[in-house]
């Protein structure tokens, strides 16, 4: 049975896709020496996070028993 393992930067952190990329591009590069990594940069997409709900508070008589 023939496993297939994901590229590193799918196995790690986000900043494995920059990592790899710019592995990328360095193996492509014919003059080593040239290769400029600070042209590489992160780009951040914001998106609303959902916020998890709140759970409902306990009612007084659960917490003290009384009615």
């Amino acid at each position: 049975m023939p496993i297939t393992l994901a590229p590193g930067a799918h196995r790690l952190r986000r900043a494995g896709f920059l990592a790899q990329t710019a592995w990328d591009l360095l193996q492509a590069t014919e003059n080593k020496a040239t290769f400029d990594a600070s042209r590489l940069s992160p780009i951040y997409i914001k998106s609303e996070e959902k916020k998890p709900e709140e759970p409902a508070a306990p009612d007084a008589e659960i917490l003290t028993g009384e009615t």
